[in-house]
């Protein structure tokens, strides 16, 4: 439901939600990808970025630390 919605409104998708949720879309055609959570934050999403210029996503901050040999990491705010 949540890239059909992106496919018709763009960014705008995390706008239309209730609820408590975090998520990424791909959008291949842009080549880009698009992340949102919930304004409360009651989802956690972090972000963290590898030695190799990738971008990590995660719900938890063990993750990113133990996989990317990340950085630095931090808490994406919504």
């Amino acid at each position: 439901m949540i890239s059909h919605l992106y496919e018709l409104f763009g960014s705008d998708v995390a706008s239309m939600l209730d609820g408590f949720f975090a998520f990424v879309i791909l959008d291949k055609n842009n080549n880009t990808f698009y992340a949102a959570r919930d304004p409360i934050g009651i989802t956690c999403m972090y972000i963290g970025w590898g030695r190799d210029g990738s971008v990590w996503l995660s719900s938890e901050m063990k993750c990113l630390k133990v996989g990317t040999g990340a950085r630095r990491s931090e808490t994406l705010m919504s």
